[in-house]
């Protein structure tokens, strides 16, 4: 499936109902959805580039749109869609570059969450073009706030950690994710692992983690 997919849960933020030991905050502003925000990441082992800058588009959504350096200059990956009001925000789906895929059903949540709020999504996307449609499981918690963080990008303080979990078409992805309120995702761990004909066996040999080594809100680097 699309490369969106490893971001899948990272950003859908949902909650259950709010955990007693810890007051609510607003992750609309861990999202970073202002169009001109845009952050540069980079791969801590294969020093790989990749990065993103927030738009409106012609239908009225929210673009987050993702871009990779090959080595000369920026080139399109992929680009996320998404609506927010003053309540809640909806991860719509995304453009893959060949088709855009919508979630079934919707994916909307609130915007006021908690330290120990957990959620899990069971849905599917489709692909607008061919009708396909893609079943999709995940879940999400928020570990911590009030954290520092400082990467190449800058130093942020009042920062979340969020534990997220997806699968689908024999593959899931697991991250741990550090997100700063303006910046989003300062830092990211990932892990890969694929079902193999063994049931009792996985393959997760693909670990790779990512920093924001530049980051803004107008005139970002891509085309």
């Amino acid at each position: 499936m699309p490369a969106p997919l490893r971001r899948l849960l990272a950003t859908a933020l949902a909650a259950a109902a709010p955990a007693a030991w810890s007051a609510t905050f607003d992750v609309g502003p861990y999202l970073a959805l202002t169009p001109g925000n845009w952050g540069v990441l980079q791969d801590t082992a294969s020093g790989q580039l990749s990065g993103y800058v927030v738009s409106v588009n012609a239908a009225g959504q929210l673009a987050q749109t993702w871009y990779r350096y090959n080595g000369s200059s920026w080139v399109f990956d992929s680009a996320e869609l998404f609506a927010i009001t003053a309540r809640r925000i909806s991860y719509l789906g995304f453009d893959d570059g060949s088709a855009t895929w919508l979630f079934e059903p919707g994916f909307s949540f609130a915007r006021k969450v908690a330290v120990g709020d957990a959620v899990v999504y069971k849905g599917g996307i489709r692909n607008q073009s061919t009708g396909e449609l893609v079943a999709t499981t995940g879940a999400i918690s928020f570990t911590a706030e009030a954290l520092s963080a400082s990467v190449p990008a800058g130093s942020f303080s009042n920062c979340i950690k969020v534990r997220n979990y997806s699968y689908q078409a024999g593959q899931s992805r697991d991250s741990v994710s550090i997100s700063c309120p303006s910046r989003n995702e300062v830092r990211t761990w990932y892990t890969k692992i694929r079902d193999t004909a063994d049931p009792q066996v996985e393959d997760s040999s693909e670990r790779h983690s990512l920093v924001m080594i530049q980051g803004g809100d107008s005139n970002p680097p891509f085309p």
